[in-house]
């Protein structure tokens, strides 16, 4: 399946089609948890160049400390 980026003329993929792109045919599996598809995936060190997601990550281990968790 190629993938269109949005545009005049150009074909608008559905979230399915998306995921269906992104782990293949035989992904059917994956698609039933995609939050252990995103944490196989996902390297968090690029997330760690957004300043929005630092900031939440900084926010996230304040409170965790606070409450005694780490």
């Amino acid at each position: 399946m190629a993938m269109k980026s949005g545009g005049a003329g150009r074909e608008k993929l559905t979230p399915k089609q998306v995921w269906k792109a992104l782990v293949g045919e035989e992904g059917a599996e994956l698609l039933h948890d995609g939050a252990e598809l995103l944490v196989r995936r996902t390297d968090l060190r690029v997330f760690d160049r957004l300043p929005s997601y630092r900031a939440w990550r900084d926010q996230t281990e304040r409170a965790l400390r606070v409450m005694h968790f780490l």
